[in-house]
Order: C-alpha cells, then sequence, then structure tokens
C-alpha cells in the first residue's frame, strides 16, 4: 500500500537513513475508519522507522588462514589432559619401534648363529666320520700285526724268537729278533713310508760303502745305552742315521755325502707323494730309481737294516 515503505539492504556497510515522509512526496494516509485501525496503522510505521533507523547487522570478514596456522591454533587449544596423553602416546610408539628393532636384529643374529651351528655340525659329523674310518683302518693294523706275529711263531720255527706285536706303537710293528743272525726286526705292515725312507738309505749307503758300516756302528752304540727307544723319549735307530747322515753332509768338510732331495736335483722329477710327504730323490750309485709306490729298498738298506722302520 502506499502507507506502506519496505527497505531492503543489500551493502555490508552501516546504512542510516531518516524517514521523512514530507520529502518522499507521499500522499497522506486516508482517513482512519476507526480509532484502532488508526493505531495499527502508527504502529506498523513507527516499527518501519525503528528498522531503517537501527545499523545493519555486521557481517564477519572471511580471511584466509593457512593450514599450519589453523593446526598451530588448534595445538594451542588443545587441552593440557590431551597434550599429555598424546606424549605418552608417541612415547609408547617411540619405545615399541625400538623394541621391534631390536627384536629383528637378535633375529639376524639368532639367524646366523644357526648357520654357523649348522656348518660346525656338518663338519663334526665330517670330523667323526673320519675319526671313525681311522679307527677302523688302525684296528685292521693292529689285528694284521698279531696276524703277521701268529704265523711267524707258527711257520718260523726256531728262525726267530722274541716275537712281540705292539699294537699301540703309532705304527703297529712286530719285534722279532734273527736267531741265526742274531740281529733285532721290526716287521710292519703297509708302512709305504718306511720303504721311501729304506730306498733312500739305499742310495746312499751305494755312494759310501762306509755309511752303511758307520750306520751299524751308531745303532749298536745308542741300543747299548738304551737311548735308541723313542717311546721311552730318545730319538728312534731311523733318528739316528739321519744324525750320521747330516754329519757326513754339512759338518764333514769336505762332504762325504751329496744332499739327494736338494730342489735343484728334483725340481724336474715328476711329483711323488708319500702321507703327505715329498719323498722324490735323486738315486745314485745304483740304476735304481725312487719309486713312490715303494718297491725299492724292500730289502733293507744293504744292511743298515730296519733303519726306515723307525721314520
Amino acid at each position: 500500500t502506499p502507507q506502506l515503505l519496505t527497505l531492503r539492504f543489500t551493502s555490508a556497510s552501516t546504512v542510516q537513513c531518516r524517514l521523512n515522509f514530507a520529502a518522499l512526496d507521499l500522499p497522506p494516509p486516508p482517513a482512519a475508519a476507526s480509532e484502532e485501525a488508526r493505531l495499527v496503522e502508527e504502529a506498523r510505521l513507527v516499527e518501519v522507522a525503528e528498522f531503517a533507523t537501527a545499523p545493519p547487522p555486521r557481517t564477519p570478514k572471511l580471511a584466509s588462514k593457512s593450514p599450519a596456522s589453523t593446526t598451530r591454533k588448534r595445538r594451542l587449544q588443545t587441552p593440557p589432559s590431551t597434550e599429555a596423553a598424546l606424549a605418552a602416546t608417541r612415547e609408547a610408539v617411540a619405545a615399541k619401534e625400538a623394541r621391534l628393532a631390536e627384536l629383528r636384529r637378535v633375529q639376524t643374529d639368532a639367524t646366523a648363529a644357526l648357520s654357523a651351528a649348522t656348518a660346525a655340525s656338518n663338519a663334526l659329523s665330517t670330523a667323526r666320520a673320519g675319526v671313525s674310518a681311522a679307527k677302523a683302518e688302525a684296528e685292521a693294523a693292529k689285528r694284521v700285526v698279531f696276524d703277521v706275529a701268529g704265523a711267524m711263531r707258527r711257520g718260523g720255527g726256531k728262525a726267530y724268537s722274541d716275537i712281540e706285536p705292539i699294537r699301540h706303537a703309532r705304527t703297529p710293528v712286530v719285534r722279532c729278533c734273527d736267531t741265526a743272525a742274531g740281529v733285532e726286526c721290526d716287521v710292519v705292515v703297509n708302512n709305504r713310508l718306511a720303504i721311501c725312507n729304506t730306498a733312500l738309505l739305499r742310495s746312499y749307503a751305494h755312494l759310501l760303502p762306509a755309511f752303511r758300516d758307520a750306520a751299524r756302528l751308531v745303532k749298536a752304540w745308542a741300543s747299548k745305552r738304551g737311548i735308541n727307544k723313542a717311546s721311552d723319549g730318545y730319538l728312534s735307530s731311523y733318528g739316528h742315521v739321519l744324525l750320521l747322515l747330516h754329519y757326513l753332509q754339512a759338518v764333514r768338510s769336505p762332504p762325504l755325502l751329496p744332499d739327494l732331495q736338494h730342489p735343484d736335483l728334483t725340481k724336474h722329477m715328476p711329483a711323488a707323494v708319500c702321507e703327505g710327504i715329498d719323498v722324490r730323490f735323486q738315486a745314485g750309485g745304483t740304476s735304481d730309481t725312487n719309486d713312490s709306490n715303494g718297491t725299492n729298498g724292500a730289502n733293507g738298506a744293504d744292511g743298515i737294516g730296519g733303519s726306515g722302520g723307525g721314520g
């Protein structure tokens, strides 16, 4: 109606408006039909006037905030109890991570230790198998020694006396005495190294016949004084013969015997290994050649007799 004025505010700024009906050139309101209608109309106009003079509501200014500032504000607004709970949680997580790392390290160490233990167990099993095989071989050699001693007693008649099998020696041996010659003998079985040693002494005896007689003299001297038994802590008969050989090669001037095992003499010879020992030597004074299978010198070093058995 012409009597009702409607105002709309579309701006956020403050708008003050004073109503002046005279300035608006509005037609005067018609006469009230009654007193009640006039009062209602006045109340409505007062309400419109109050609305027009009242300041507009302030619209909050929206400002862009970075996530960091928002998070910082949230942290600042976090209650102390919550901060303590978060700190405790962080400490618990760190402790669990440290424990997990420790368990992983222990697992790695345990795996390495298990691998080492497995390798050691395999090596131990191999060693046990080797020891068992060596024991079986030693027992077989001891049985052979007793068989040889029995055969010498049965078939030798009076040719041999003082027949004694020694099973606890490093190399099982049968000791006996040749009754006719009065010479003590040692009988061994499958001792290829002793045969190679005898072949070497045989070559030296061919080069210097006096070496054979000197060896017999030294062996008799050591036996007479009881210093020729390795089981008692002395040198064996073979050891005394080697001392004599060293004297004739290195101490005596000029030397009476050459070194048949010198590398210059053996470097062009084929390899010959017996029980892990290089047994090559340059045969001298005889047409025999060294045989690593022990075919030379089987009958003793031309009278030196049994000196290879103690080697």
